[in-house]
């Protein structure tokens, strides 16, 4: 009675090479997205950080900072710690585009940032789908509530068919803006534009007036805090 061979074959060892291999390609690139995922979770967790100690820097100063210090540096003021460390890309280690008006007191910023998966939800919801930002570089970020940041425009895709289409005109919409006194150092007050003002407990709104009728100076005036200035 013959015994049956139990030694593997040539083609049988390649199978098994080529099926390890596939599922170590398979695992490596789904360990690759989910690490790009987890990068990106951290870039919006920074820049919510920097959100708001850029908004406490304006609530002490009335100005935003005209640069940012390097990163892992802090944000500091007297002996108020607003940011212990400036964040910084976590894959590139660089730091996160900040733009100013370059006033002598900045009245507004935006800071954009990269996020590695393009299929993110929070990238439609900023309106960065087409870009944003300088030659549409970046596809998030956030800005102080009185601007916005810079998007780019989808590309116009002719109508297919010799007819030119009628224009319609839109309906104007007007918007409504609320002025208010913002919280300030002493009888320092500052009249800008706040979207929830009831959240900040502001005791008189002016509607449409950048100079809330020259009544900042009263701190009787002045909003209990910032919380109704973002949107």
């Amino acid at each position: 009675m013959r015994l049956r061979n139990s030694a593997f074959t040539l083609v049988e060892v390649l199978i098994v090479i080529s099926l390890l291999g596939a599922v170590t390609i398979v695992s490596a690139l789904g360990l690759a997205k989910q690490l790009s995922k987890a990068r990106d979770a951290q870039r919006k967790l920074q820049l919510k950080q920097l959100n708001k100690a850029l908004e406490e820097y304006y609530d002490s100063t009335l100005c935003y900072p005209l640069y940012l210090p390097a990163c892992g540096e802090k944000i500091q003021l007297e002996n108020s710690m607003l940011l212990d460390s400036v964040p910084c890309d976590p894959l590139t280690h660089l730091p996160y585009l900040y733009e100013t008006d370059n006033a002598a007191c900045n009245s507004q910023y935006k800071v954009y940032a990269n996020l590695e998966n393009d299929e993110d939800t929070d990238i439609a919801y900023v309106g960065c789908s087409n870009g944003c930002g300088p030659d549409c570089n970046y596809n998030y970020g956030f800005s102080s509530p009185n601007t916005g940041l810079d998007f780019c425009s989808a590309p116009i895709i002719p109508t297919p068919s010799s007819e030119v289409p009628p224009q319609v005109t839109p309906t104007p919409t007007i918007d409504l803006l609320e002025y208010v006194c913002a919280p300030g150092l002493g009888n320092d007050g500052h009249c800008t534009l706040f979207v929830y003002p009831e959240l900040s407990e502001c005791p008189k709104i002016w509607i449409d007036d950048p100079t809330c009728n020259n009544e900042c100076d009263l701190k009787s005036n002045h909003c209990k805090s910032s919380k109704g200035k973002n949107d």
